[in-house]
């Protein structure tokens, strides 16, 4: 049905997120963190599709169950500078994925992209546009 009035729309302002952690795991604070089929954040180990973020905080819920308490992860568009061996000039405008949740690559074999390379500050660091997937 289309509006016949104005309608106020809820924003949520912000640019973090709190993600429900998955059960027995551990988010350290600045890792990427990836969502399960389920729902449920973790630091990315290779398995998962959708890039939640980097957490912003440690959130430890080794014994805890799915859900017991949430991780604070930077989310939406945000840049950030990362460690990349072998980074070239030609390496601007290409994806970055990443392959472990302290660890970069542009390979994307069983990889979560995460975003794009910006600026190559050196052979070892670039600045990346990050852009999540919630």
């Amino acid at each position: 049905m289309a509006l016949s009035k104005n309608e106020p729309f809820a924003f949520k302002e912000g640019e973090y997120n709190d993600l429900p952690v998955l059960a027995s795991t551990r988010v350290y604070e600045g890792a990427v963190v990836s969502v399960t089929a389920a729902g449920f954040a973790k630091g990315f180990a290779g398995t998962d599709t959708i890039f939640g973020g980097i957490a912003q905080a440690e959130a430890n819920n080794s014994a805890g169950a799915s859900g017991d308490i949430n991780v604070q992860v930077r989310r939406g568009q945000f840049y950030g500078v990362v460690t990349l061996s072998s980074a070239a000039d030609a390496d601007a405008g290409d994806a970055i994925y990443a392959s472990a949740d302290d660890t970069f690559t542009k390979t994307s074999t069983s990889n979560l992209e995460v975003g794009k390379i910006v600026q190559v500050m050196a052979t070892d660091k670039v600045l990346v546009q990050f852009n999540t997937g919630l």
